[in-house]
């Protein structure tokens, strides 16, 4: 396996360069191509002396085959997740009925190479997606190549998931990583020193959010712009969660918030059961210490909520079964608000605080944690993605007809059911 992830280091930091090229150069070009189809159908040689080798030789391997469903099953799920999140804002579970069954009938041909491989040639035969492939094979080589690709089609299929698990590890890691040194360098190549001025920065590696930013937020693309040095600064927050922080901060109830950012370029493309604790109510003091949701067909899938009254301390974090892993860490999401009462009203509490975290667990703490909320996950420091502080923000503020607490939950976290669940009572 080790000679595999070299082998898709190669290609992956090929892409980058395409991608970093394009997005700082004005020659750049920008494409969406599969860069393992082009690389396969060209005959490169990585392909044709290492990865198929690679594929064909180990095609009965135990770790790859561990390697691949647990990955690819990983991806489809969080697929499937997405799709049944679109379903119910869109309030039609009719809607692309179709593609949810295609993703369970994907999803139950996933759980090894061997069934993986049957359905793609069943597939194969059924749509002959071969030919497809053969046209651009055709614009590249300037000749046929049907017998090579239905020859090799079960091996091409293996290697993008397998590459598509590599890369979404990948990104992964990258969200993890902080990009405060190429910060501070890309402003003092300009002249500006930034750590002179921003204590986030300093402090946290969160770049401040100040007058000098605008928020570009598109479908393709997240990042704030700084209009002093025209720098594209890409950061780590869904966009309708980034909608809202920006609708706060023109509302006058955000004051201080601060981004880790991700990237730096010159350009932008267009591109279920309650087992312990009480649902959601906005009279917070009521909500207790500890809540647990689980879901009733897993119960490694959970919610828990903390409150702390006296410190006005309020957390959510998410544990799932299929966890995300870097290293000897597993990973799980938490989100960290602090609260106070507003004031001229007793009843009603304001958040003062709020950020992202990923936790890293050890092995042995994630076990533990499962069914108790007194461990901490301490196999590595914490990773802030966005923090707001001295805010003013309700709890029953609302942005695009959703409450802006829900829309922060659901943007990093996986198990909607539960959190449809834990706020029922307010929906």
């Amino acid at each position: 396996m080790e000679r595999l992830f070299e082998i898709f280091k190669v290609i992956f930091e090929k892409d980058e360069e395409r991608l970093r090229k394009a997005f700082n150069d004005d020659d750049g070009e920008l494409t969406r191509n599969d860069i393992i189809t082009d690389l396969f159908l060209s005959h490169s040689d990585i392909t044709e002396n290492e990865l198929i080798p690679f594929f064909k030789k180990n095609i009965n391997n135990v770790n790859l085959n561990e390697y691949f469903s647990y990955g690819y099953r990983q991806i489809l799920n969080k697929e499937r997740e997405r799709f049944l999140a679109k379903q119910q804002r869109d309030g039609s579970m009719e809607y692309n009925k179709w593609e949810l069954e295609r993703l369970d009938t994907v999803l139950k041909n996933s759980d090894s190479i061997k069934s993986f491989i049957d359905f793609e040639i069943m597939e194969l035969k059924l749509y002959d997606f071969a030919e497809v492939y053969n046209n651009k094979y055709k614009n590249i080589n300037n000749k046929d190549g049907s017998s090579f690709i239905r020859d090799n089609y079960h091996i091409l299929k293996l290697m993008q998931k397998c590459y598509d698990i590599y890369c979404n590890r990948q990104q992964l890691e990258k969200n993890l990583m902080y990009c405060c040194r190429e910060v501070v360098d890309t402003y003092s190549s300009l002249g500006i020193d930034i750590l002179k001025y921003d204590e986030q920065l300093r402090d946290y590696k969160l770049l401040s959010y100040n007058n000098n930013f605008e928020i570009h937020n598109t479908k393709e693309s997240r990042s704030i712009y700084d209009k002093r040095i025209k720098r594209y600064f890409w950061v780590y927050v869904p966009r309708l969660l980034l909608k809202c922080i920006e609708k706060c901060i023109s509302d006058g109830l955000v004051s201080n918030v601060a981004f880790k950012i991700s990237s730096i370029t010159k350009f932008i493309f267009a591109l279920e059961d309650l087992e312990v604790g009480t649902k959601f109510s906005f009279d917070i003091p009521s909500l207790p210490a500890v809540s647990k949701l689980y879901d009733r067909d897993d119960y490694e899938n959970g919610l828990w909520i903390k409150n702390n009254q006296n410190e006005g301390d309020l957390t959510f974090e998410e544990i799932c079964r299929d966890f995300e892993v870097i290293g000897d860490s597993i990973i799980t999401n938490l989100i960290h608000i602090k609260y106070s009462k507003a004031k001229g009203d007793e009843n009603e509490f304001i958040i003062t605080h709020l950020d992202h975290e990923y936790i890293f667990y050890s092995i042995d703490e994630y076990s533990k944690r499962i069914n108790n909320s007194g461990v901490k996950g301490e196999s590595k420091k914490r990773v802030k993605t966005f923090k707001i502080d001295n805010s003013n923000i309700p709890f029953t503020l609302k942005f695009e007809g959703e409450y802006m607490l829900l829309i922060c939950l659901d943007a990093f976290f996986r198990q909607k059911k539960l959190l449809s669940e834990y706020f029922e009572n307010i929906r």
